[in-house]
C-alpha cells in the first residue's frame, strides 16, 4: 500500500517515511501541498499524513485536503498538527469554515518520540483497513481477499466478473465507460485513468463486453431483485441501489426512523418493528450516538467523528468511554450478528439496515 506524507519539516519527514518502509508501506513524501496534489492526480494513494501547517506554500495541509475532495479524491487522511487541538479547530472554523473532520478522517497532536510515530502508524492503518472492504448492503467486496459476497455469502465469480464488480462498486455512482470494461475483459486487471483514450469499441467488442456484464448480473442478483448494476446507453455501465433498495431516513429534531427502527429522542428509546419487535430503553450517550449515527445511516463513521459530535469539540472525554457505549449500545439494540450497528474494521462504525 501507497502513503503520502505531507511534511514541511524534513527530520520529521525522514522519520514518517522510515515509520511506514519499516511496517511495510510504499512511502511518498512532500513538502508543499502544491507537490502532493498534483501527485495525487496522477497516482493512486491508499493513505494520506498531512500536517496542518506549511510554511511557504499555496495549499497548507488542509488546503491541500479539501482539494482533494473538490477533485474527487478520496482516501483516509489523517491530520498531524503541532498546534494544540482545540486551536488547530479553531482555526480551520475561522479559515474554511467547519471542523477538520468534514475532511479528514481522524487527527493527532504531534509529540516527540519514536512511540508517536508508531502510534500515527497504528492509527493510519486502522483507518485504511476499512477501506478494503467496498460494503453497499447487500453486497459486500472485500478489496484485498478479491472475493464478493451478497447478504455476507461468498460470490464464486470468475476472474473477469470479478474485476468489472470491484471497478463498478469502487467508483459507485459514476458511470465506468464501456472500452474501460473491454480492457478489464482484455488485460485482466484494473484500468489506468491516466492517458486512457476512451475509444469507440468495435459492434463485436461491445458484443463481448455486453455479455460479460450480462454474466455478472445474473451470478450477483439472479432473481433481478437488487438491480445494482444499471447500463447507460452508449456510454457504459453503473454500481447503484436503485432508491427503493436504499434505507429511507426520516428525521426531525424528535425522532429518527431506518428502516424498522425508530428513535423516540425524547424518551430515550428505540422502537424497533418486524422479527425483533421491541423497545430498547437508553441512557442519555447512548442515545446521542444513536442518533448521530443514525442520521447518517449506511456511512461508516470514525470514531472521532463520533466522538466530537457525541461530546462535543472541546471536550476531553476519552475515547475509552465511548469504545464502552459503543459496545453496550451493540449489546443492546443488534440482538444477533446481523444487528444494524456494526463494527467495521477497528475504530469505525456504522449503522445499516438491509432492506428486504
Amino acid at each position: 500500500m501507497r502513503i503520502l506524507a505531507l511534511e514541511d519539516n524534513l527530520s520529521q519527514l525522514k522519520a514518517f517515511r522510515t515509520t511506514l518502509e519499516e511496517a511495510g508501506y510504499e512511502a511518498v513524501t512532500a513538502t508543499t501541498g502544491e507537490d502532493a496534489l498534483v501527485f495525487v492526480r496522477h497516482n493512486p494513494i491508499d493513505g494520506a499524513i498531512v500536517d496542518l501547517t506549511l510554511k511557504d506554500a499555496t495549499y497548507g495541509g488542509m488546503s491541500f485536503i479539501r482539494r482533494c475532495r473538490i477533485e474527487d479524491h478520496y482516501f483516509p487522511v489523517l491530520i498531524v498538527t503541532a498546534k494544540p487541538i482545540d486551536v488547530a479547530k479553531e482555526e480551520v472554523a475561522r479559515t474554511i469554515g467547519g471542523s477538520p473532520l468534514d475532511y479528514a478522517d481522524d487527527y493527532m497532536e504531534k509529540r516527540p518520540g519514536r512511540r508517536w510515530m508508531w502510534e500515527v502508524r497504528e492509527r493510519l492503518r486502522n483507518m485504511i483497513m476499512p477501506r478494503r472492504m467496498l460494503v453497499f448492503p447487500p453486497y459486500k467486496f472485500d478489496r484485498f481477499e478479491k472475493r464478493a459476497y451478497r447478504n455476507d455469502v461468498p460470490l464464486d465469480l470468475p476472474l473477469r466478473e470479478r474485476l468489472i464488480l470491484e471497478n463498478l462498486m469502487q467508483h459507485s455512482g459514476r458511470v465506468l465507460p464501456s472500452p474501460q470494461v473491454y480492457r478489464l475483459i482484455q488485460e485482466q486487471n484494473a484500468p489506468e485513468d491516466d492517458g486512457f483514450e476512451d475509444t469507440a469499441l468495435t459492434k463485436q467488442q461491445r458484443n463481448l463486453v455486453h455479455t460479460y456484464v450480462r454474466r455478472l448480473r445474473k451470478a450477483i442478483d439472479p432473481d433481478d431483485q437488487v438491480l445494482p448494476i444499471q447500463t447507460v446507453p452508449n456510454v457504459g455501465y453503473r454500481f447503484q441501489l436503485p432508491p427503493e433498495r436504499r434505507p429511507s431516513i426520516a428525521a426531525d429534531s424528535e425522532r429518527v426512523i431506518v428502516g424498522p427502527y425508530q428513535l423516540e429522542i425524547a424518551t430515550r428509546s428505540l422502537v424497533i418493528r418486524g422479527q425483533n419487535a421491541g423497545i430498547v430503553e437508553l441512557g442519555p450517550v447512548e442515545c446521542r450516538i444513536l442518533e448521530v449515527l443514525m442520521r447518517s445511516a449506511g456511512v461508516l463513521r470514525a470514531r472521532a467523528w463520533i466522538h466530537e459530535r457525541v461530546y462535543g469539540a472541546d471536550d476531553m472525554t476519552p475515547l475509552a468511554e465511548l469504545n464502552s457505549h459503543l459496545l453496550t449500545l451493540q449489546e443492546k439494540i443488534n440482538r444477533g450478528a446481523a444487528g444494524p450497528l456494526r463494527t467495521v474494521q477497528d475504530g469505525y462504525y456504522c449503522f445499516s439496515v438491509r432492506e428486504p
